[in-house]
């Protein structure tokens, strides 16, 4: 042997040192080969560990130094001003951590704000609405409490408007969560409208969010109890409002004006095409791994409910929350409630194509209690 020969079986353990003295002359130069293999194998991995720790600790030296420097640069008079805007430390954070998972989040509403203040902590949040300053206000709170949210002009009954959205939300990082609450009701527009934006709209966005989607993303889109109210269709009928492509969907005949009775018709048809549409594209997200789901709210108290509440079916809207089972009507953060439940990955791991209701039993007391229809 020579003399790493010899330095190798001296560090042996004295029981495999015995042994390996017992051992004829072919087996000993096996062992040590063995043993100079997994020795060199080891300082490899010792020297790798090592670089990457080096790497590591320049890289925190460099963080540090860049935070003094960008903690230096506010001078004491502009001390104030920094601190209100929350949206300049987030961007600070998101430098030094990197890119961020990206919430696409439509409709500058209370449902959907409580739904991103409960999931989207931590996310960059692509805010789009119709009318840019309603986007505006919301991101203007939720960036005040600590959120980083940048809104934008977004028409739900645009593709283009839509796909410009995505392209914003793609160049801030990977999409990993969509949250719809966007749409009109039926004291809001015109039947055109209510189809154009709460069907055609919701299709087109589901549609367009499926092709870019992360593995394990989710989303979840607001529909209503107005879909689970109306008469059932045929099975025909409710598989064309699933599977039809989206530029053809507002060209079915059970969508044509004339086959549309009133306004709130037209919002039933709508709920009913976002419940099936759902069931449709959680298939084809479910190839990337995604999730998809939507939720029915009954008579929530937001901006969009009062605008009910004062229109012509007024009072229809009121005598239902005072019947319904829970007797009131629900608020924004119950709605935010389900919607954490079905995108977190602890409650809502196995759930997509699903509908959730949540209108306070006031669908169950029109088919079976005393809101039930007189004939």
């Amino acid at each position: 042997m020579d003399k790493l020969d010899r330095e190798v079986a001296e560090n042996l353990s004295e029981p495999a040192k015995r042994l390996f003295y017992s051992l004829d002359h072919n087996s000993q130069r096996r062992v040590l080969k063995q043993a100079k293999e997994i020795a060199g194998q080891n300082i490899k991995k010792r020297k790798l560990k090592e670089r990457i720790k080096d790497k590591s600790i320049q890289k925190k030296e460099i963080r540090k130094k860049n935070n003094r420097k960008r903690s230096g640069s506010i001078s004491a008079g502009r001390r104030d001003a920094a601190f209100s805007n929350v949206r300049s430390v987030t961007h600070i954070s998101e430098t030094v951590q990197g890119t961020k998972e990206v919430m696409i989040l439509t409709g500058a509403g209370q449902i959907g704000m409580a739904i991103a203040r409960r999931v989207g902590y931590g996310k960059k949040i692509i805010l789009g609405d119709k009318k840019p300053e309603n986007a505006q206000k919301i991101a203007k709170i939720m960036n005040e409490a600590g959120f980083d949210v940048l809104s934008m002009e977004a028409d739900l009954s645009s593709r283009e408007s839509i796909q410009n959205l995505i392209s914003k939300a793609k160049k801030a990082g990977e999409i990993t969560m969509l949250v719809n609450a966007a749409g009109v009701s039926p004291s809001q527009a015109p039947i055109e409208a209510i189809l154009r934006v709460d069907l055609y709209g919701t299709a087109v966005l589901l549609e367009e969010v499926g092709k870019v989607i992360a593995p394990g993303g989710v989303g979840v889109t607001i529909s209503s109890q107005s879909g689970h109210r109306m008469e059932q269709l045929t099975p025909e009928a409710d598989e064309q409002l699933a599977c039809t492509p989206t530029e053809e969907l507002l060209s079915l005949e059970l969508l044509r004006p004339e086959n549309i009775r009133d306004t709130l018709h037209a919002y039933q048809m709508a709920k009913r095409c976002n419940e099936k549409r759902v069931m449709a594209e959680s298939v084809k997200w479910g190839e990337k791994g995604a999730r998809l789901n939507s939720i029915s709210p009954g008579i929530i108290v937001t901006p969009l409910a009062i605008d009910e509440f004062n229109g012509p079916r007024g009072d229809f809207y009121k005598n239902m929350f005072a019947k319904c089972p829970a007797g009131r009507p629900g608020t924004a953060d119950e709605v935010a409630n389900v919607a954490e439940l079905l995108m977190s990955d602890r409650g809502g791991a196995f759930i997509t194509g699903a509908d959730f209701l949540i209108d306070g039993g006031a669908t169950a007391a029109y088919f079976y209690g005393p809101l039930k229809p007189q004939e």
